[in-house]
């Protein structure tokens, strides 16, 4: 790693931290340059400005969450709602401690075109190993056949919104009791049998029949 990019990795650390505990909006460059061990030169040298370091702060958090998030097989869907509980607390235990980060990078991405590709990229990575992993029990025959896909999104898409809700309400969120909740959810709607909706005609002669 050369001396430049050890130095921004630093200065990008210490405003994640200083970011956590006093918020965007009580962040100061000094107070970021002194806890990286740099002066406020060096830092306006790699950043020139408080917004391009938020900036570059969110972009190199949000560009590592793809590449961190990676789980470990749990044994397939012998009990469902135990590994769909897997699933979602390592996805939990990635993103909890980068939540606000996360938040940031959401409001930003309005107006920064990079953020907006760097989230859409995340969004389409996370769901794909969760949903070949349930293509691969449905055909051991372990769950119904189905189409993975949504359902992998929907099922980040839920811890998401429960992480979001709790940090915006500054209420504290037990990692695996959201993970159980939320895993216990989807395997019980794997496991149900949908029945395909009969023809609308189908429907009115078995309704006289009943009558």
């Amino acid at each position: 790693m050369s001396g430049g990019t050890d130095t921004e990795a630093r200065i990008l650390d210490a405003c994640q931290q200083l970011c956590r505990e006093h918020g965007p909006r009580g962040l100061t460059t000094r107070a970021v340059a002194a806890a990286a061990g740099v002066n406020e030169v060096t830092l306006f040298r790699h950043f020139p400005s408080k917004d391009h370091l938020l900036r570059a702060m969110v972009t190199h958090t949000v560009s590592r969450m793809g590449e961190a998030i990676r789980v470990e097989p749990s044994g397939g869907a012998t009990d469902l709602a135990a590994d769909l509980a897997h699933w979602a607390s390592a996805y939990l235990d990635h993103m909890l401690p980068v939540a606000d980060m996360v938040l940031i990078g959401l409001v930003e991405a309005r107006w920064d075109s990079d953020l907006r590709t760097l989230y859409g990229e995340f969004a389409l990575q996370v769901p794909r190993p969760l949903a070949a992993h349930l293509e691969g029990c449905a055909q051991r025959g372990e769950i119904p056949a189905g189409h993975f896909g949504p359902l992998a999104r929907a099922f980040y898409e839920v811890l998401l919104m429960k992480m979001f809700v709790a940090h915006v309400r500054t209420e504290p969120l037990e990692p695996r009791a959201v993970a159980a909740e939320v895993g216990a959810l989807f395997a019980g709607a794997l496991h149900a049998v949908v029945r395909p909706p009969a023809p609308f005609g189908q429907h009115v002669r078995n309704q006289e029949t009943e009558e």
